[in-house]
């Protein structure tokens, strides 16, 4: 329990900053904010900034689950089925955001390509972010396997206590 509890404090630590971000973000988003008479590059450096700002917000919903989850484990053991379901919405929540992340990105630099940027080999640039919203695409489908082992393990551990 020691260890889940730690974990537990260290998605807090999460949240926290993936907040701060977001509204240190939104700040540079409303002061940066092009002025009528703006050039084109103005546009797309709040076009960038709104995109980088999606990697703070989307994910927040499946850390808060998750947060949630690891605090029923931690009050009602491991086989719970509250738990299992926050950890089944985290997963699902961390899939879906990684597939929009994953098409804002690729929107983006699609729309920076043929506005602002000359074809001068920027054709693969997009790809930064591609490590990342794989690993929360499958982190969220362990999340979501995870929990229907739990569901599973609560279905045997309770007929385990009727058998005794």
């Amino acid at each position: 329990m020691k260890k889940l509890k730690l974990l537990r404090a260290g998605i807090a630590l999460c949240i926290l900053q993936s907040g701060g971000f977001y509204i240190a973000s939104v700040v540079f988003i409303i002061k940066m904010a092009p002025y009528k008479h703006a050039s084109g590059a103005a546009y797309l450096g709040t076009v960038a900034m709104i995109t980088e700002s999606l990697k703070y917000i989307l994910p927040m919903p499946a850390l808060v689950l998750l947060f949630l989850a690891l605090h029923y484990f931690v009050k009602r053991g491991y086989f719970n089925a509250k738990g299992a379901r926050r950890l089944r919405w985290a997963g699902i929540i961390l899939m879906i955001s990684s597939i929009i992340e994953y098409f804002a990105v690729r929107l983006t630099w699609k729309f920076m390509k043929y506005t602002f940027i000359p074809d001068k080999g920027f054709a693969l640039t997009w790809l930064n972010g591609l490590p990342l919203l794989l690993m929360y695409l499958v982190l969220g489908f362990a999340l979501y396997t995870l929990s229907d082992f739990i569901i599973r393990g609560e279905a045997i551990e309770s007929e385990n206590k009727l058998t005794i």
